[in-house]
């Protein structure tokens, strides 16, 4: 089973100005980290044109890929020292199957390989912040102190 379950631990993403409008349920913050992915992703060649506050959280959208893709992101409760979420999990919304059907293309296309580069992208973007720990990636949605 693919591991698309990200979980780290940063006091670098604070609640930004008027987030509290746009979050949909109270404590869903994100706003930061989705910006910061958004340009992290965007550097090395990812079309991620928004990211948005959901009720469950923030979704990042990336575009450009042979199949529908997205990050989400749920946040841990507040961390009284920062006054904002310190622990994250990211989850990699992507196909469950290495091969998908393409009406475009009338044909099956092999997508394990752009699941596995996006995959090593994310976690290098995580290990190679010194603002960010990785904790785990996982199959499972890893427990969060909601």
């Amino acid at each position: 089973m693919a591991k698309n379950f990200y979980r780290i631990h940063s006091t670098h993403f604070l609640i930004q100005p008027g987030e509290d409008e746009k979050i949909i349920n109270e404590g869903m913050y994100g706003l930061a980290l989705s910006s910061f992915l958004q340009q992290k992703l965007r550097g090395l060649g990812y079309q991620v044109p928004f990211f948005l506050a959901e009720d469950w959280g923030w979704w990042v959208e990336i575009k450009g890929l042979p199949f529908r893709c997205g990050l989400c992101i749920y946040a841990g409760k507040l961390d009284p020292s920062i006054n904002a979420p310190s622990q994250w999990v990211i989850y990699r919304d992507t196909p469950a199957k290495t091969r998908i059907w393409s009406w475009r293309r009338l044909k099956y296309l092999e997508i394990s390989s752009e699941v596995a580069r996006l995959d090593q992208n994310l976690r290098a973007v995580f290990q190679s912040d010194p603002h960010i720990k990785l904790i785990e990636i996982t199959s499972e949605m890893p427990e969060l102190d909601l």
